[in-house]
């Protein structure tokens, strides 16, 4: 048994801008997140304070990671939409 599918390309663009989108809108809210919670650390002392530091910068390292792995999920699906529209460029040059 023969499976097929079929793609459109620009639906593929569109989840690639979606997905570049929600990874900065992620990190416009972890921004604004971040800006309020200053202000409350601004009241801890000592040991609060540090182990709080540490569990934002771990915090921090893991979120830039994930960003950075949405950016080339985004890329490489744009990537995958424009060589759809090559091989399909392609494919009509052949009739």
């Amino acid at each position: 048994m023969v499976s097929s599918f079929s793609v459109r390309p620009e639906q593929v663009d569109v989840l690639s801008n979606d997905i570049a989108n929600d990874a900065k809108g992620i990190a416009q809210e972890l921004d604004n997140l971040d800006s309020q919670v200053k202000t409350l650390v601004g009241q801890w002392d000592g040991a609060a304070r540090e182990a709080y530091y540490q569990a934002q910068r771990d915090w921090n390292s893991k979120l830039q990671e994930m960003n950075q792995i949405l950016g080339q999920i985004s890329q490489a699906t744009s990537q995958i939409a424009q060589q759809y529209v090559e091989s399909d460029a392609r494919s009509a040059g052949r009739f």
